[in-house]
């Protein structure tokens, strides 16, 4: 059977060597992959979203697909999708969660064992009951981006309709700037401080310049900052 693939858009040059793709999901909600180009010219994919055949030769205009990341267990649904088309890619995720996830898709290896290899840092999210790493990577232009995943959402996460309506005003991110969705909080948080906290630390990175979310619009001016601001709301 065909894989299922959502309708998506282009991707967006965040800066340079780093790229967003926005896609969908059955729930009235955006999902983003990030693609970052290594020293070595091949790419790193996060979060990774199925794409058609248009868009998979843009992907390969970018470079060689040589590592994806399984962020979480709820980010997984198009890893099969990856490790077919691209048999020699190392699927990577977290330690915690390998045994689950290998009855899905293939697990080369962990994301432990691998990326301080290519100078990436590994953050676990505090006080959640889903297991998932703030990727700290070096940026192919000078300094360092951050990746999360559901720990924080921004807003930018567009919906359509009612259902969309709904979730955006009542399960998604209230106010300015990221922060906790509601509907983390309801299901996943077990301290919504702890994490604000978690969150406002890695606003102090040197030279952070890039923030991106696997849901909402990604920080490109004065990321830090605005990370730091959540430590006022813990």
């Amino acid at each position: 059977m065909p894989h299922r693939i959502f309708q998506h858009g282009d991707f967006e040059t965040l800066a340079e060597g780093v790229w967003l793709l926005r896609g969908t999901v059955p729930a009235p909600v955006h999902r983003n992959m990030v693609v970052v180009r290594l020293a070595s010219g091949a790419l790193l994919l996060h979060s990774v979203i199925a794409l058609t055949d248009e868009r998979m030769a843009a992907l390969g205009r970018l470079g060689r697909p040589a590592y994806a990341i399984v962020p979480s267990l709820h980010h997984m649904m198009d890893a099969p999708f990856y490790k077919t088309r691209f048999p020699d890619i190392t699927m990577l995720c977290p330690a915690p969660i390998r045994a689950t996830a290998a009855g899905r898709v293939t697990i080369d290896a962990t994301v432990e064992a691998v990326l301080a290899t290519l100078g990436i840092r590994l953050h676990p999210v505090p006080a959640t009951r889903s297991f998932e790493y703030v990727y700290d990577m070096p940026m192919p232009e000078g300094g360092r981006m951050l990746v999360f995943n559901d720990a924080l959402g921004n807003r930018g996460a567009p919906t359509k309709g009612l259902l969309g309506f709904l979730f955006g005003k009542l399960l998604w991110v209230a106010g300015e700037g990221p922060d906790l969705s509601r509907l983390y909080r309801l299901t996943q948080s077990r301290d919504t401080a702890a994490i604000r906290r978690f969150a406002a630390g890695l606003g102090g990175i040197p030279d952070l310049r890039l923030v991106t979310f696997s849901h909402g619009d990604p920080l490109t001016e004065n990321p830090g900052a605005a990370l730091k601001r959540l430590g006022e709301k813990a």
